[in-house]
């Protein structure tokens, strides 16, 4: 026993974290062992040790197991700076006694007091920790590669979970490896981005390009390919921040070279516009002026607080924005890195239009803020005064406005100038602005007949399955058919629309009693009768009721069913049996005073009709949770309440 320990005692403790170092620690302690170093061996990993424990102690603790003279090594793990890790490996000889040592060491307590962990050695167990690889590297087209999932505006809301990011991927699932939430490793709480990993880099682009933008959540959605950060590489902005020791400008080696579009500059004399942000907020007007290189012709700050400022500068010349973004451009001031870009990609020189084409082009000026009694030929004759009108067109929407279009660029101009801010119409103050240009259609319509849209109703799916897991399995069904587009899904019926009416009635033929999602569907044609068009009457005066409302609105057409909704915001919803009805009803009553108040009347979708009465929909209730344990954190509060709540499916 004495022997074989002997040279571990004498040894100086230099252990270190490589196989090679422990192999290497190993023929040293036992190069007077040969009826060992013949034998084959057997390691066993080792976690969860107390700090304090040497190699004496560990000895001592086998030696009480019985397993001293099995012993080959033993090695403690140490970092850099000979601070000792809590773990490491022993060596026996033969691999039978390393195995049955494994139950023994679970089983026991070192120093009679410290319960240890024992499990066989792999060389997984060397390998760096994940977190320390930030990102995989960049893929080739045969490799998995990974698309970094974020918000456009802040962090993702903590309410996504891994299964809603497979969910919303459902088109890739087959390409599909895994997707998950960035947590933290102590609080398990999100930190704002999500990695979803695809089987090969060309399916990666084609989800960025396809997905990027889409809404989860109400979230708005960045995608971009993962790419490496290699380690022991700083970025940038900690590179300028290290420099950052000085009150006043510092020069820096290698500034952030901004990622100007690849396209050809535009000429001296064009006006560009440069961003500076992170400025220090002690930076004034007349200082960021300094720093620029000449030529600001107008200075605007858009955004500033009490760390830092965002402001946009423009100049007269590229030329002048061009000096000042490469003089400004991470270059310290005022502890400050400064980052500058240009606001807007540099334009392309624009081919000189043909004659034809100039004399297609109208220019549109648009009116805000109409009243609810102005018509079209009221609104041209006024704005006729300007110049000769191509066309005009007033749009009822929820904000009434109106598009009139000029023959030449300088009548639009003149609109612009004698009505904006102009109370011109019954007493209101109208907004006209002018639009881009637009070529006008000189081609006489076409006299063809245009083809109904014709809705399919597919009904009795199946219960169990998700939304989007029905929206899938009907894609993929009506996929034979070019003019068939799903519509809306909303268990157990779903609505297919069609532009080809012949496409129509052959699904119909084909797919009615057929197997869908693991059910037995109906699909049948959804005749016109079966949709009533709703309109939103908002602003309501508390004296009006369901049977008044009917009443007023009936001048308009057929009412189907009307509703009053008493919320915070109280509304009514009247649903009429044709769609021109509809469009009649906000004619007529948007912005009309109704018992002293002004009401808003806005067209809304066209919905299925229910033919049978479906009970209403039950009022959410809060249930408040008190006394909760303040020792605990918030994290801690929040498991415990989901298992706890865990039985009620709707909590």
């Amino acid at each position: 026993m004495e022997s074989n320990f002997g040279s571990f005692q004498g040894s100086q403790e230099s252990e270190h974290d490589s196989d090679s170092d422990a192999e290497s620690v190993c023929s040293d302690s036992a190069s007077h062992l040969p009826q060992l170093v013949a034998e084959p061996s057997f390691k066993v990993f080792v976690r969860k040790i107390p700090l304090s424990v040497t190699k004496d102690d560990m000895e001592s603790h086998l030696r009480s197991l019985g397993l001293s003279d099995h012993v080959r090594n033993i090695t403690l793990y140490h970092d850099k700076s000979k601070k000792p890790k809590g773990c490491g490996y022993i060596e026996f000889s033969p691999p039978d006694v390393g195995r049955n040592a494994i139950s023994a060491l679970n089983s026991s307590l070192l120093k009679g007091m410290h319960k240890i962990e024992a499990r066989e050695y792999r060389e997984e167990t060397k390998k760096p920790s994940p977190r320390k690889e930030k990102l995989s590297p960049s893929p080739s087209d045969g490799e998995s590669c990974s698309v970094h999932v974020s918000a456009h505006e802040g962090r993702l809301p903590s309410s996504i979970e891994d299964s809603h990011l497979r969910a919303h991927f459902w088109e890739f699932e087959s390409c599909l490896d895994k997707a998950y939430i960035t947590r933290d490793r102590i609080t398990k709480q999100t930190k704002g981005y999500a990695f979803v990993v695809f089987k090969s880099k060309q399916v990666a682009e084609s989800v960025v390009e396809r997905l990027n933008c889409s809404t989860l959540h109400g979230c708005k959605l960045k995608l971009s390919l993962a790419t490496k950060k290699h380690k022991g590489t700083p970025s940038p902005q900690k590179c300028l921040a290290s420099q950052a020791c000085l009150p006043h400008a510092v020069s820096v080696t290698q500034p952030i070279t901004p990622l100007l579009p690849q396209c050809i500059p535009p000429p001296e004399h064009s006006t560009t516009i440069l961003c500076l942000s992170n400025l220090s907020p002690e930076l004034d007007r007349e200082s960021i002026v300094t720093l620029c290189e000449g030529g600001v012709t107008d200075f605007k700050v858009v955004h500033a607080d009490s760390k830092t400022k965002t402001v946009n500068v423009t100049f007269s010349s590229y030329a002048s924005s061009k000096k000042t973004l490469d003089k400004l451009n991470g270059k310290v001031f005022l502890r400050h890195t400064v980052c500058a870009s240009f606001v807007q990609p540099l334009p392309m020189p624009q081919q000189p239009k043909s004659p034809r084409a100039a004399m297609n082009l109208i220019y549109p000026v648009k009116v805000t803020q109409l009243p609810a009694t102005v018509s079209e030929e009221h609104l041209s004759k006024i704005f006729s005064q300007a110049g000769r009108i191509v066309t005009s067109k007033v749009f009822q929407t929820a904000n009434r406005y109106a598009l009139i279009n000029y023959s030449c660029e300088s009548e639009a101009d003149k609109a612009v100038s004698m009505f904006h801010g102009k109370p011109i119409i019954d007493g209101r103050i109208i907004n006209v602005s002018k639009r881009e240009p637009s070529t006008m259609n000189v081609h006489p319509p076409s006299t063809e007949p245009q083809l109904q849209a014709v809705t399919v109703q597919v009904s009795n799916l199946n219960p169990n399955m998700q939304v989007h897991e029905h929206w899938k399995c009907l894609t993929e069904t009506f996929s034979a058919y070019k003019s068939a587009t799903v519509k809306d899904v909303c268990p157990p019926t779903a609505h297919v629309e069609f532009s080809d009416a012949t496409e129509a009635n052959s699904a119909v033929e084909c797919l009615n009693k057929s197997v869908v999602g693991g059910s037995l569907v109906s699909v049948q044609l959804n005749p016109a009768e079966s949709y009533m068009y709703p309109v939103k009457v908002t602003q309501l005066a508390a004296s009006l009721d369901e049977s008044s409302i009917r009443h007023i609105f009936s001048e308009a057409g057929e009412i189907i069913e009307c509703k009053v909704f008493s919320t915070t915001n109280r509304y009514a919803l009247v649903n009429f049996k044709s769609e021109p009805e509809a469009e009649n009803a906000v004619r007529m009553f948007h912005q009309k005073v109704i018992d002293g108040m002004a009401v808003n009347v806005s067209k809304r979708s066209p919905r299925p009709r229910n033919t049978e009465a479906q009970p209403s929909p039950p009022q959410a209730v809060t249930v408040e949770v008190s006394n909760l344990n303040p020792k605990m954190q918030i994290h801690e509060h929040w498991k415990c309440l989901t298992d706890l709540f865990s039985a009620y499916k709707s909590a």
